[in-house]
C-alpha cells in the first residue's frame, strides 16, 4: 500500500533502447518526463500547448485531431480539455514511452474517441489516408528537434493529411530558424507564438486568409479582364488601357488624369504632359515599393472567396457537409434547375426580398447594367418546384472566359425551402457550367474579414465548404506624375 509521502511525490526510472534512461517524477498530480535532463512532457510543456490551442477558434468544432509525439500525455489532456469528445490519434514511435504516458497524464482517462498508434510519425503520415483538422507536431530526440522536421518530404506529407480549413501546431522550440523556411515553402504560417523559450507556429493550408499567400496557379483578376471592362465602365468617359497583364483604366477629370490598376504586378506607367493621378490595388504582399505612397484613411483591403476547378471531381475537395447536401441534391426529384431570362429571375428575385430591400435593388441594378453590356457572358439560374412549378431559388454569374473565371453576382433562397440541400445544388450547378464552359476559377466574391458588417458572415461561413482560396486584394498604393 502506498505512503502518503509516495502519494505526493514519487520518482521512478524506465530505460528505453530510443531515448535511454527517462525518468518520471510525480508531484502531487502534476507529473515530469525527463530525458537527458530535458522535458518531454511537464506543467511547463502543458501550459505551452494550452496557449498554443487556443489559436485554433472552438467553433467550427473539429472532429479529428492527429498527435505526432505522444510524450507523457499531457498534450491529450489539454485537447480533449479544449474540445471535449474530439477524435484524437496520438502517435508515438517508442512503447516505453506510451507505458509512462499511461502512468502520467493517461491514467484514469478513457476516452472512445482516443486511440494510440506506435509508429515513427514520419512513416504514419506517409501512409496515412485521411485528413485531420488540426495535428499538432512535437517530435524530439531527446532535447533536440527531430530532424524529421527538417525533411521537405515529411512537411508535404504534413500538408497532404492537412484538411482543407485545418490548423497545423508545430513546436520548434528554440530551432525555429533553422527550420521555419521549410515549412513556410508548402504550408501558410499564420502566427508565430513565442512562449518562454519555445517558439511555435500556427500553419494552414494557402489561401485561408494570409496576404503573404501565392496566388492559385494560373489565376488573372477578373480586373485583367477586358470583357470586365467591357461590362463595368463607361465608354464615354473611360478608356482601356495597358496590355496583357498590365491593363487599368484612364478617366479624364478636368486637368487631371487618372489611373487605376489592379494586379500582383507593379503597373508600368507611361508618361503624359499632364498631371496624373495613379492608384494601383496589389493583390497579396508586395514589397515597398519606391515612389509610392499610401493614405492612412483612404481604400480598403478586402478578400474574395475563388475556387479552382482541378477535374470533373471538384466535389471531391469540398467539405463533408457539403459533399454530403450535393448527394442529397442529386437525389432530389421535387426541384429542376435550369436558365431561365432577365424578366423571369428578377420577378422571382423581388419576390424574395424581405430585408435590404435599398441592397436588393442595389443587385439588381448591377445585374440590369451586366446584361446591358454583356449579355453573351451573363448567366441566370433558377430553381423550381415540381409540385407547383414556382421558382424558389436563383443564381446569376457572369463569366469572363479571357481569364477563365465565373463570378457570383447575385442569390437568393427563399425562407420555404431554407432547410433543403438547394444552397449547395446551385453551386454544384455552376460548377458544371464552369467545366462545360472551360472556366476553371468559380468567384464566389467577397468574403467576411474583421470589420466587415456581421450580417455578411453566415453567407461566407458557407463558402467555405467549396475550398476556396481567400485572395487578399491588399490597401491602394497611389503615385501623382507630373
Amino acid at each position: 500500500m502506498p505512503s502518503l509521502l509516495d502519494k505526493i511525490y514519487s520518482r521512478k526510472k524506465f530505460f528505453s533502447p530510443n531515448h535511454g534512461e527517462i525518468i518520471v517524477k510525480k508531484f502531487f498530480s502534476n507529473y515530469r518526463v525527463m530525458t537527458g535532463n530535458f522535458f518531454q512532457t511537464g506543467p511547463y510543456v502543458n501550459r505551452l500547448w494550452r496557449k498554443l490551442l487556443r489559436a485554433v477558434p472552438r467553433r467550427p468544432r473539429p472532429k479529428k485531431v492527429l498527435l505526432l509525439g505522444l510524450g507523457g500525455g499531457g498534450a491529450v489532456r489539454e485537447i480533449s480539455r479544449r474540445w471535449r469528445k474530439v477524435n484524437i490519434v496520438a502517435v508515438e514511435y517508442d512503447p516505453i514511452m506510451v507505458e509512462i504516458a499511461r502512468e502520467a497524464y493517461l491514467k484514469n482517462f478513457e476516452s472512445d474517441s482516443f486511440q494510440i498508434v506506435i509508429s515513427p510519425a514520419e512513416k504514419y503520415i506517409h501512409d496515412c489516408r485521411e485528413k485531420f483538422d488540426i495535428i499538432v507536431v512535437d517530435l524530439f530526440n531527446g532535447k533536440a528537434v527531430s530532424p524529421q522536421l527538417q525533411n521537405k518530404d515529411f512537411v508535404l506529407d504534413l500538408k497532404n493529411i492537412l484538411a482543407n480549413d485545418g490548423y497545423a501546431l508545430v513546436n520548434f522550440d528554440r530551432s525555429a530558424k533553422e527550420l521555419i523556411p521549410g515549412f513556410d515553402q508548402y504550408l501558410s504560417r499564420h502566427r508565430n507564438i513565442q512562449y518562454i523559450t519555445n517558439t511555435t507556429a500556427v500553419y494552414r493550408q494557402f489561401g485561408r486568409g494570409n496576404i503573404s499567400d501565392p496566388l492559385p496557379k494560373g489565376f488573372v483578376a477578373k480586373e485583367q479582364s477586358r470583357l470586365y471592362f467591357a461590362t463595368e465602365l463607361d465608354p464615354r468617359k473611360d478608356e482601356v488601357i495597358g496590355q496583357d497583364l498590365n491593363i487599368g483604366v484612364r478617366t479624364r477629370v478636368g486637368f487631371i488624369t487618372l489611373e487605376k490598376y489592379v494586379g500582383p504586378q507593379e503597373p508600368e506607367i507611361t508618361r503624359a504632359g499632364a498631371l496624373k493621378l495613379i492608384t494601383w490595388q496589389p493583390l497579396g504582399a508586395v514589397k515597398k515599393k519606391e515612389r509610392w505612397f499610401r493614405l492612412p484613411f483612404f481604400g480598403e483591403r478586402r478578400q474574395l472567396g475563388v475556387a479552382k476547378i482541378e477535374n470533373e471531381n471538384y466535389w471531391q475537395e469540398w467539405s463533408l457537409r457539403a459533399r454530403r447536401q450535393r448527394k442529397k441534391w442529386l437525389e432530389e426529384k421535387n426541384f429542376e434547375m435550369f436558365e431561365t431570362d432577365i424578366n423571369t429571375f428578377k420577378t422571382a428575385y423581388r419576390g424574395s426580398i424581405k430585408g435590404g430591400l435599398i441592397l436588393g435593388i442595389g443587385f439588381l441594378r448591377v445585374l440590369d447594367w451586366q446584361i446591358k453590356h454583356g449579355n453573351k457572358y451573363i448567366h441566370l439560374f433558377v430553381v423550381r418546384r415540381s409540385s407547383d412549378q414556382k421558382i424558389v431559388a436563383g443564381l446569376a454569374v457572369m463569366d469572363y472566359p479571357d481569364v477563365s473565371e465565373s463570378c457570383h453576382t447575385i442569390s437568393f433562397i427563399k425562407n420555404e425551402v431554407r432547410n433543403t440541400a438547394i444552397g449547395v445544388g446551385m453551386i454544384d450547378y455552376w460548377y458544371g457550367h464552369c467545366l462545360k464552359n472551360n472556366i476553371q476559377f468559380p468567384n464566389f466574391g467577397r468574403v467576411w474579414q474583421k470589420g466587415d458588417p456581421h450580417s455578411w458572415k453566415g453567407f461566407s461561413e458557407f463558402k467555405q465548404n467549396f475550398n476556396i482560396h481567400q485572395i487578399i486584394y491588399d490597401k491602394p498604393y497611389y503615385k501623382i506624375i507630373f
